[in-house]
């Protein structure tokens, strides 16, 4: 009776931890936009979020411990809300694991901020760790919606976001790791915004489908 009580209590919060997923994208925007306002000679096209994390750089502590920190781990607060709306399954699991553990890396390289060094200096360990977990987060969070678009693709009602998902997982990728050329801040803020653009989607999905029910399952 008591595991009944408990899980009945989870199950009654999962649809408000969800609006975890709406609250990083805000909580980046925000710390990116107030750091970046105090360096003129930053570019949201030409330069990445690592660069306004900088060690050592105006506003980096700002940054990374107000913007990339939050915003990556609350990413996974929300996870377990997206698995039991799509069903509980190996796909929806498999999803939420990679929707966690991507915003784990993308806090993560909040904290192991960029080093400095141009060009890119891979001889000092702290850059290494930091594109090593930087390149993991977006590959991760571009795999997680494909998996759950397979689980909305084999679960009733769900097929709206079964195209959706695909699309945004595809378009992730290709943002991600296409050349960066001269613009790799527009590559990777095109790649973050079609990201949030889906988490908030399905996030105020779940919120608005509360009480919270459980989809059917699908193994």
């Amino acid at each position: 009776m008591k595991q009944t009580r408990d899980l009945g209590m989870n199950h009654e919060h999962l649809p408000w931890l969800v609006l975890a997923g709406v609250a990083s994208p805000i909580i980046l925007f925000v710390a990116s936009m107030a750091v970046a306002a105090g360096r003129p000679e930053y570019s949201h096209l030409r330069q990445t979020f690592s660069e306004l994390g900088t060690r050592g750089r105006p506003g980096a502590i700002w940054m990374n411990w107000l913007g990339i920190v939050p915003a990556g781990f609350l990413i996974p607060v929300c996870a377990p809300s997206l698995y039991r709306a799509f069903g509980t399954g190996w796909r929806s699991a498999t999803g939420s694991i990679l929707l966690g553990a991507g915003g784990a890396c993308l806090g993560g390289s909040g904290l192991t901020p960029w080093q400095g060094g141009l060009p890119p200096d891979f001889s000092i360990p702290g850059n290494v760790l930091h594109l090593s977990l930087a390149l993991t987060g977006f590959l991760l969070l571009a795999l997680a919606p494909l998996f759950f678009a397979l689980q909305a693709r084999s679960g009733r009602g769900l097929s709206q976001w079964s195209r959706f998902s695909f699309g945004a997982s595809a378009l992730i990728f290709v943002l991600a790791f296409a050349p960066p050329g001269a613009y790799p801040g527009a590559l990777q803020r095109g790649a973050l915004v079609v990201f949030y653009a889906w988490l908030c989607a399905v996030s105020v999905w779940v919120w608005r489908s509360r009480p919270f029910q459980l989809a059917p399952t699908r193994k």
